[in-house]
């Protein structure tokens, strides 16, 4: 799961941003890249804390991401491994 989960709402312009706790360490080139590191990671919530959250404000809106493809499907691996498949999220 990608460290920082940030989405925007078009209609009402709400964004929803969280940065989360991957249960294990960054990969240094990543860190490179986005300057996110492990120790700054360990005390944010995990996924399964926050997904319901998340879910809540998805749900029903049209969402700008970047690379949605690759994006979903972690999203959506995520969702596997907490059991909560069946909240799976499609792009358009």
């Amino acid at each position: 799961m990608a460290a920082k989960l940030e989405e925007t709402r078009l209609e009402d312009r709400r964004h929803y941003h969280c940065y989360l706790n991957p249960d294990r360490e960054s990969d240094d080139g990543a860190v490179q890249v986005h300057g996110i590191t492990s120790q700054f990671l360990a005390d944010k919530p995990r996924f399964k804390q926050v997904v319901a959250e998340f879910l809540d404000f998805v749900r029903g809106a049209e969402l700008v991401i970047h690379n949605a493809p690759f994006d979903l499907g972690f999203l959506n691996h995520e969702l596997h491994l907490i059991g909560q498949a069946q909240e799976s999220l499609e792009a358009q």
